[in-house]
């Protein structure tokens, strides 16, 4: 556990409007009320119009302090990177399955992901995930604030879940298998 308020979301800025940066800016500024330190790094690439967009967005939504995009990743390097995290926050508006996401609990990290969509459902609810409507900045900020709050907790939920097999679900091979089961 980091014992910090930092939060870390990854995802091109050429889908800033879907992977809900306003809302996830709103929900930052509405829980730094709550929790002054708070703070969320955005690390993804994208085109110089999008990067300009994005950046009229959090000014739009007076989170600019708060929140820092900061860049492309390399790949090499996200589960370190990630590791420095109170936990994961992406409450996209649209998804599929949320790659992303399951990174993620694989580098030990709790998630704030969308309801009925991505990987909700996928896995069995657990305090090392938090459901939020990503439509709501007070559902979104009410998910972040309780994995900040029991950050040491979820992280010990998910490591015993790592090791009882609980993700298993979302390894590669599970997911190979069940592609291929749906394409047979």
């Amino acid at each position: 556990p980091t014992g910090s308020a930092r939060l870390v979301s990854v995802f091109h800025l050429d889908s800033w409007r879907r992977k809900n940066l306003s809302g996830l800016a709103k929900a930052v500024n509405e829980l730094a009320k709550r929790l002054p330190d708070v703070r969320l790094d955005i690390f993804g690439g994208g085109s110089p119009a999008s990067l300009l967009e994005a950046r009229e967005a959090l000014a739009k939504s007076d989170a600019r302090s708060l929140v820092r995009l900061s860049g492309p990743v390399a790949n090499a390097e996200i589960s370190q990177t990630l590791k420095r995290y109170a936990a994961f926050v992406l409450p996209t508006l649209r998804e599929s399955y949320g790659l992303v996401h399951a990174e993620a609990l694989f580098a030990g990290l709790p998630i704030v992901h969308s309801r009925g969509m991505g990987i909700d459902g996928v896995l069995p609810e657990s305090t090392y995930m938090a459901g939020c409507d990503p439509r709501s900045v007070a559902s979104i900020a009410e998910a972040m604030e309780t994995l900040i709050r029991n950050e040491a907790a979820a992280k010990e939920a998910l490591r015993e879940a790592q090791a009882r097999g609980d993700l298993d679900p979302i390894r590669r091979k599970a997911v190979l298998d069940t592609y291929s089961s749906g394409l047979a």
